[in-house]
């Protein structure tokens, strides 16, 4: 060990390594470390890093025993690699930068789905840093895409973008049920995660609406089973974020029903009315959780409320409520 530790082993070699010659003379911190200066060098992409990780690297370093320390390193390669791109400074169509981020969606994907929840507790505060980061460089992906990729066909892409959406919080909400309780610093490490969640759902532009739906059943089960932690971190937290991202989507979709309404379109006024019926369910569900006095943008909800009571809506909305969950 103290001989492969004092040689210069690259990306490439490590790659090409057997699985028995690294699990017997590379240890997850040195590959870590190769990995990290490959990254840094811009040898390779946070594409590779997460294909190594999936085609072998975790046949020996096993996710299960992933601490904090592994899964921030993991991220910090993702995020040294995006912040090489720029993706901001993007603004004409990129044939390399469309092809990366390709790569990275479908690496991402792929990586997310070789994680197994089993009977072993996984380290969530670690987990969700990661998941935060995936979600947040997914969004921009889709900016990226919605502003160069009106000439591609960006099938395979939106698919892998509902995709991460919705396998994070299924793997985080399976994690959950392993641990039963959670510690005060799992819980703000989960809520930091639930607003990238909640902020995606509601402005990338590619999301699904069945995964908007199941990414807010999650917000609730979430809010019903460990509610009780929010008292204490209310502004730390921003509390009132997802509560607020989810009343405008409410109130988006009532209005969205006066205008297909007025425009006699009713197939999506049908449509609307059982989106809408779903959110109202899950805000009924979620105040649940809080006294009146407690509730986050109170003024907000009533006023989502009192638009969705008028006479026309409120008897629509009560026919279709009892189909929303």
């Amino acid at each position: 060990m103290d001989n492969i530790k004092s040689t210069d082993i690259t990306y490439s070699q490590l790659s090409s390594l057997d699985v028995e010659f690294i699990s017997k003379n590379i240890s997850k911190e040195y590959a870590f470390s190769i990995i990290s200066k490959a990254i840094e060098c811009s040898d390779i992409t946070a594409g590779d890093v997460l294909n190594l990780w999936v085609k072998k690297l975790q046949k020996i370093y096993s996710y299960e025993h992933f601490c904090r320390t592994d899964w921030g390193i993991l991220t910090l390669c993702c995020q040294n690699y995006f912040e090489k791109m720029a993706l901001e400074m993007t603004c004409v169509v990129d044939d390399k930068t469309y092809n990366q981020l390709s790569c990275w969606l479908k690496e991402s994907s792929e990586f997310l789905k070789s994680i197994h929840i089993s009977d072993q507790k996984f380290n969530v505060t670690g987990m969700c840093v990661f998941f935060d980061t995936i979600l947040d460089l997914t969004q921009k992906s889709c900016q990226f895409f919605e502003m160069n990729g009106k000439k591609s066909d960006l099938t395979s892409q939106i698919g892998w973008i509902n995709f991460l959406h919705n396998i994070s919080h299924k793997l985080l909400w399976d994690c959950l049920e392993i641990h039963g309780q959670i510690s005060d610093t799992e819980y703000c490490a989960i809520f930091h995660y639930i607003k990238a969640l909640c902020t995606g759902v509601a402005n990338d532009k590619f999301i699904e609406i069945k995964i908007k739906i199941e990414a807010w059943k999650f917000v609730a089960k979430f809010t019903l089973k460990y509610g009780a932690y929010g008292k204490h971190y209310n502004e730390q937290l921003e509390e009132k974020l997802p509560i607020r991202i989810l009343l405008r989507q409410a109130e988006n979709s009532l209005l969205m029903i006066y205008k297909k309404e007025l425009g006699e379109d009713d197939k999506y006024v049908d449509q609307y009315l059982r989106i809408t019926a779903f959110y109202l369910e899950i805000l009924y569900r979620i105040t649940t959780v809080y006294k009146p006095s407690e509730f986050p943008e109170f003024k907000m909800f009533f006023e989502v409320l009192l638009l969705s009571m008028s006479s026309y809506l409120f008897q629509k909305l009560k026919s279709t409520q009892s189909k929303a969950l």
